[in-house]
């Protein structure tokens, strides 16, 4: 009886370890309770450095042509598909000449080039936040419409 009563303990202990161990691993987050809201201000982002509301319109492409051939706008062969095709970053060059690169709305930041890539080749009005930093140009996109060549 004793030699019973050992093995259903040890059994039990055994089970429950096992099942603890499956168990953990993993974090418990309650259904119940919202994401927290991005707190800027602990990154270190001051109200005036999150982007001044603003829309721009432009040519949306990769942006390895526009670096290295500077007369290029609009895509005239295939160079921009394949560039696409393998990876290349997306931007948008205004009529001005300016070129933004797309970014998220959101720190940390993540990747918006899928969203884009169907508006790759077009002209586009692009609506959200705008930024600025040692000549260099990005927009949070917030709307995204094709436009004709011509809008301003």
């Amino acid at each position: 009886m004793r030699k019973a009563l050992m093995v259903a303990v040890c059994a039990g202990t055994l089970f429950l370890t096992a099942a603890a161990y499956q168990h953990g691993g993993h974090e418990h987050k309650s259904t119940a309770q919202l994401a927290p809201k991005d707190d800027y201000a602990a990154r270190g982002v001051t109200a005036e450095a999150d982007g001044k509301p603003g829309t721009i319109v432009g040519y949306l492409r990769d942006t390895a042509c526009m670096y290295r051939v500077p007369t290029v706008t609009e895509s005239t062969n295939d160079c921009m598909k394949q560039c696409i095709r393998a990876g290349a970053p997306l931007g948008i060059i205004t009529i001005d000449g300016v070129l933004y690169h797309p970014i998220s709305r959101k720190l940390p930041d993540s990747d918006v080039r899928k969203q884009l890539i169907r508006y790759a080749g077009h002209y586009v009005k692009a609506e959200g936040k705008l930024f600025e930093r040692a000549g260099s140009h990005a927009i949070a996109i917030q709307k995204i419409t094709v436009v004709p060549k011509t809008a301003k």
